[in-house]
């Protein structure tokens, strides 16, 4: 199992032939430790532009016992530094794992939707510095049901967030929100839209409409759906439905060069264009009083 990249040309409107940018053996000898496998890889920025790449990796049992590592380019991942872990959990740092984007403040860190799938199953928001420590935490939920957030800021003191499901039926989407700049979420409620306990994604296109990816149904994960929300709260319309497509995953570009990452076990991975994005709200803070950038 390994993590492969590939870079779309918007210009060109082609896709650069994938590669491996991390391996199971690779990850193995940087981190001097057994690894079992790798997945959930994520892309972002830091304050200096540089991309930073987060993946989890597994050395006992399953995703429970996963770890978050963190890898950096400084040439637009033509090349990558070596791999070193997080250190997220007092609990021999593992079972935190990540999947929504991370989200860059104005204070030069960055916020990292991650979750816990041991002995719980709930959301976090890490904050993370330049050198790769997390020096603060945000609680997003509680309990077992709740996990995979990925956090869309609308302006400076609002943003919403979704969630996987993973409890009781109705099997749905999970939502929660912010009105005080991330001081307090609401517990997570559950939305009308259909989700078979798996992840989604969210982006906030330019001019407002909020659109989701997820998997519209509540047992099986072979039909992907986008829907859009104008109001930012409850009141969705499915608008398109991709059939035979699964696992969703939303980004967001502001450059020529978009690169792209997926963790491959015998699986294609397709890329949507959904149009311009609205710019990450500048000011957008937590409870530890933390903003947002662009």
């Amino acid at each position: 199992m390994s993590i492969y990249t590939s870079v779309y040309s918007p210009k060109e409107e082609t896709w650069t032939p994938e590669r491996a940018v991390m391996t199971r053996e690779l990850a193995q000898r940087h981190l001097q430790r057994h690894v079992r496998k790798l997945g959930n890889p994520v892309v972002g920025r830091d304050r200096a532009g540089r991309m930073c790449l987060y993946f989890v990796s597994v050395s006992v049992g399953g995703w429970a016992g996963s770890a978050i590592n963190l890898m950096i380019s400084e040439d637009e991942g033509e090349t990558w530094g070596p791999p070193r872990r997080l250190v997220a959990s007092p609990f021999f740092n593992i079972s935190t794992l990540v999947k929504g984007v991370p989200l860059l403040l104005s204070d030069g860190t960055t916020a990292l939707p991650v979750y816990h799938e041991f002995l719980g199953k709930f959301g976090e928001l890490l904050r993370v510095d330049g050198e790769g420590r997390v020096v603060g935490k945000t609680r997003l939920s509680w309990g077992k049901s709740s996990l995979q957030p990925v956090i869309v800021p609308r302006s400076e003191t609002e943003a919403v967030g979704f969630m996987r499901y993973a409890g009781d039926p109705p099997a749905r989407v999970l939502m929660i929100r912010t009105a005080d700049a991330g001081a307090h979420w609401t517990a997570p409620v559950k939305t009308a839209l259909p989700s078979p306990n798996a992840a989604v994604g969210s982006v906030l296109l330019a001019g407002g409409p909020l659109v989701l990816a997820f998997n519209n149904a509540e047992e099986n994960r072979e039909s992907l759906s986008l829907a859009i929300s104008t109001d930012f709260r409850e009141q969705w319309r499915v608008a398109r439905n991709l059939e035979g497509e699964s696992l969703p995953r939303t980004r967001r570009f502001a450059s020529t060069r978009i690169p792209g990452s997926c963790r491959k076990r015998g699986r294609r991975a397709r890329a949507l264009h959904l149009g311009p994005v609205a710019h990450q709200a500048r000011g957008f803070q937590t409870a530890h009083g933390w903003r947002a950038g662009r």
